[in-house]
């Protein structure tokens, strides 16, 4: 266990299981079937958003890796769906 014996809620889940559905859940911006941005971290929180999961999920898919700063540095037009999550993500739980 990659963890150790660290609590998953200093992650925001409440136990080990969700932490583990997040990493599987992180990359799925990269399958052929989803296309938003051509950005996978985005196109993973779209695609998460659109299916019911919930913030924590949706945050994993889109920050990871330092996502963020990858696309203001290479991909400037999404910087700006960057901002709109997290907007939407503090003020409306979504």
């Amino acid at each position: 266990n990659m963890l150790g014996k660290r609590d998953p809620k200093v992650y925001g889940y409440e136990n080990l299981n969700e932490v583990e559905i997040a990493g599987l859940l992180h990359d799925i911006g990269y399958s052929n079937k989803i296309k938003f941005a051509d950005f996978h971290p985005v196109d993973g929180y779209y695609y998460l958003g659109a299916n019911g999961w919930s913030k924590e999920y949706k945050e994993v898919a889109l920050y990871h890796s330092f996502s963020e700063e990858l696309a203001f540095i290479s991909r400037g037009d999404l910087f700006s769906e960057y901002k709109m999550a997290l907007h939407l993500l503090l003020h409306f739980h979504m």
